[in-house]
């Protein structure tokens, strides 16, 4: 599996950490199981552990942001960042979140595990 999720013991956040490039098929059938589990509510936080990944395609960030703007009632209401691991992956989230803005949905971009455990805190 090379994307997997794990809600955090205080029910506030779920993380989901990649461990290779997922195929979009696997990356929507992962936010369907996390979406579908019923710690998942409102107000949750998501965090995607890509750090470990280079940049994913352009056709990916455009399926994975139809996928937010299909789900946008409840995205849009759950805190959302996503920590990468390079300039090349920061310039993907970028373009990422040009296209999910469209749909009302933000994210975060972080660079460093510290400041994804600090905007978990938070």
């Amino acid at each position: 599996m090379n994307i997997s999720f794990a809600f955090d013991d205080s029910g506030h956040a779920v993380t989901l950490h990649y461990a290779a490039e997922p195929s979009l098929q696997e990356w929507t059938d992962t936010m369907l199981a996390a979406m579908n589990d019923p710690r998942f509510h409102p107000g949750i936080k998501l965090l995607f552990d890509r750090r470990l990944l280079g940049p994913p395609s352009p056709d990916f960030v455009r399926g994975v942001a139809e996928f937010v703007g299909l789900h946008r009632a409840i995205l849009s209401r759950c805190p959302s960042a996503i920590l990468v691991g390079g300039k090349g992956a920061y310039g993907m989230a970028r373009m990422g979140q040009a296209l999910i803005d469209i749909h009302g949905v933000t994210f975060e971009i972080l660079e460093s595990a510290e400041a994804a455990e600090e905007w978990l805190r938070m």
